[in-house]
């Protein structure tokens, strides 16, 4: 019977990846719908509940490599091989896709642009993986059994090494994206409708108000449009969606009412891809952003995210991403704008 060797650790790192994964999941059940349409996934998945059964499946996997003796401990090593492959094949599908996509492979946690780094990162993962299984294959005992046996100062060195990465994770990340609210409008001249804004307060400090990044975008018809340009006769809030994200569907229907309620600015929703006129409630005026340069110069990714911008040339509020960080957003505008109304501040819609 072969003493612990370092290979426990890969074992180890697998199961953690797992409980972490499952766990953001289940917090977050409509981000991991989301990206199962986000990354064009079979539908057939969605229907049989993959989103909601993948994180339990995880859960279970990681307490079979932790407690399950042999031969179980490497089928389940075999298996947690295999999802991590499944991942990998995920995101190199995803890379090829005309449009920016974001992930889910791991919750909410590794929520993000899916880029070549993704690919390795999931890459890496499947070398661990496979040396889970040379782990399992070498060991006729439990995980927890062999954990039983390393003693004090093995355990010393695995909590080390867990300290190690919390550590370098905790370096590297940077964290979210600061997040950005509407701002109070000023008094618009008479000839537009404007949303010019001075900075809110925040918790954190003062909103800085950056300038809108240079930027173009394509309308229907495949004529180009300058984002400056398009901010200097009217306040612009540009909605980035995706066709394959329910959390984007379910907002899209509620821009017309939105749109409707505040016409000091014009509401775009921005796609990725071409739609279809029909499938745009409202007759709403919208507009491509290709390869997604636009939606990255602002520092947001995934979808749902928007921003406002201010005929001053600046950010007027946001950008803001994630489905209720929108939806509070628009909220936002809308109670500023029928304050200024109310205060004569603006026009009466």
């Amino acid at each position: 019977m072969p003493d612990a060797s370092p290979l426990i650790l890969a074992t180890l790192l697998i199961v953690a990846v797992l409980i972490v994964s499952a766990v953001a999941k289940l917090r977050e059940p409509a981000a991991s719908a989301s990206a199962f349409q986000m990354l064009e996934l079979p539908k057939i998945l969605t229907r049989l509940r993959g989103p909601r059964l993948l994180p339990l499946g995880e859960l279970v996997l990681a307490a079979g490599l932790l407690l399950a003796p042999p031969p179980l401990r490497l089928v389940c090593a075999v298996v947690a091989a295999v999802l991590m492959l499944a991942y990998t094949a995920v995101i190199a599908r995803a890379l090829r896709f005309p449009y920016p996509v974001t992930c889910g492979c791991f919750g909410t946690l590794g929520m993000g642009l899916v880029t070549v780094r993704t690919l390795w990162r999931n890459l890496l993962l499947v070398a661990v993986a496979l040396l889970a299984i040379v782990d399992a294959v070498r060991h006729d005992r439990s995980l927890t059994a062999q954990l039983a046996d390393v003693g004090a100062t093995g355990l010393g060195w695995l909590a080390m090494t867990v300290v190690t990465a919390a550590v370098a994770w905790l370096i590297l990340d940077r964290g979210p994206a600061p997040r950005h609210t509407p701002a109070q409008p000023h008094t618009p001249a008479p000839a537009h409708h404007h949303a010019n804004t001075p900075p809110p307060s925040t918790e954190s400090g003062d909103y800085i108000r950056e300038a809108v990044p240079y930027g173009v975008l394509e309308t229907p018809d495949g004529r180009l449009a300058n984002v400056r340009e398009m901010a200097k006769s009217q306040a612009r809030l540009l909605i980035f969606l995706s066709l394959h994200c329910h959390a984007c569907i379910t907002l899209r229907e509620e821009l017309p009412e939105f749109a409707e309620a505040n016409p000091e600015i014009g509401v775009h929703p921005i796609y990725h891809s071409a739609v279809e006129t029909d499938q745009i409630p409202g007759g709403m005026d919208w507009l491509l952003d290709p390869r997604g340069g636009l939606q990255q110069s602002f520092g947001v990714y995934g979808s749902p995210c928007a921003v406002l911008l201010g005929t001053d040339g600046l950010l007027a509020g946001g950008p803001v991403s994630g489905s209720s960080d929108v939806r509070n957003f628009l909220e936002d505008i809308g109670a500023e704008l029928a304050a200024a109304r109310e205060a004569h501040i603006l026009p009466q819609a």
